[in-house]
């Protein structure tokens, strides 16, 4: 399936440890469980850019750069993943010779604001799961 310059942004899907709690920071029924990773500091896919995604106290939902996080209202629920795959129909950071394959999960927001969820059943790198899914 593929969206084209429909979609406005994605980040990679949360990554969740054996405890349960995802790998980035974690905002849950209005507490911050997990601080947020800086990008450059938290190794892995949190060296690069990444977002925030999660629904505000006022009921909107929210995706955000963490570089504009300052600029969320409070939040219910929030999680940060990286790195931001798509932006503006452009493939970000990654090119075609990645080896590293995974499943994937990513969730994103067309220009009209329908939030778009996708998991890969087979292994990718994160530039054909951009290219593929979300472009």
């Amino acid at each position: 399936m593929i969206f084209s310059s429909r979609i406005s942004l994605v980040i990679n899907g949360p990554l969740v440890k054996h405890d349960g709690l995802p790998v980035g920071g974690y905002i849950l029924e209005e507490r911050q469980i997990k601080f947020w990773i800086e990008p450059l500091v938290g190794g892995g896919n949190f060296e690069l850019d990444n977002g925030i995604f999660g629904r505000g106290i006022d009921g909107e939902i929210y995706m955000v750069h963490y570089e504009s996080r300052q600029n969320l209202p409070e939040m219910e629920w929030a999680f940060q993943n990286g790195p931001i795959l798509v932006e503006s129909g452009n493939n970000l950071h990654f090119n075609s010779n990645m080896n590293s394959k995974y499943t994937r999960s990513g969730i994103g927001y067309k220009l009209d604001g329908t939030i778009v969820i996708i998991v890969t059943l087979t292994p990718m790198n994160l530039w054909d799961f951009a290219c593929k899914h979300f472009m």
